[in-house]
């Protein structure tokens, strides 16, 4: 077993994990090799390995090529002005605050920054009973609202996208207000250990244990400006 472990800047390391989650993608929907039969069936586990075959799939020259597409949020008046203000908001999630806005204005006009729309036409974020599997705007407006799981400190990046009404159970919709994410410790927990969850409209969530007993946590610290 290799493991490798590396330290970047925070460019660099925005911009390689960009391309693994690219390839991530890529091997989710099955159109290089599909997801190996052998990956891990815990959640955050299946996450790791599929990003360390992300990272040989990139350093052997397969898969999708092109610039990495990277989510960076950042209010319009930093982007725009260049200089940081008293409530300048430059995020690439895990807790990096050290982009430069040079770089993030580079990766702009370069196309490469994905802008995560919330409400505009052509943006699916009500999906109904078509699917079951969340689509990547509904992911991206999902990595705007959490930094982590919604019941947790595990970073977004290691959690899986939950439907708080079931889609075969409950015959719930794959709609962004029915969407939670959830590492796997808890996604566990609702799925096999007896946790139902209760979605409110600022996305509060209350847990009903088995017994009755009942937690409230949220709603998320949204970063969009």
């Amino acid at each position: 077993m290799w493991n490798l472990a590396g330290r970047f800047d925070a460019v660099r390391g925005t911009e390689l994990e960009g391309r693994i989650r690219n390839m991530i993608e890529t091997l989710f929907h099955g159109t290089i090799s599909g997801v190996p039969d052998d990956a891990p069936k815990d959640p955050v586990d299946r996450q790791d390995h599929l990003a360390a075959l992300a990272l040989l799939a990139i350093s052997e020259g397969n898969g999708a090529s092109g610039l990495p597409e990277v989510t960076v949020l950042i209010d319009e008046q930093t982007l725009v002005t260049g200089h940081r203000h008293e409530h300048s908001i430059v995020d690439a999630g895990l807790g990096r605050f050290g982009l430069p806005i040079e770089t993030v204005r580079r990766w702009a006009c370069l196309g490469t920054v994905a802008p995560v729309v919330v409400s505009a036409d052509g943006v699916r974020l009500y999906l109904g009973r078509e699917t079951r599997l969340a689509n990547r705007a509904q992911r991206r407006a999902l990595r705007v609202l959490y930094r982590s799981c919604a019941l947790c400190d595990v970073p977004f990046e290691h959690t899986q996208v939950h439907h708080v009404s079931w889609f075969t159970r409950d015959l719930g919709c794959t709609d962004i207000d029915n969407l939670v994410p959830l590492c796997g410790r808890h996604h566990h927990l609702v799925h096999e250990g007896g946790w139902q969850l209760v979605i409110h409209p600022d996305r509060t969530l209350t847990v009903i244990r088995p017994g009755g007993a009942r937690t409230t946590h949220g709603p998320p610290l949204t970063r969009a400006a």
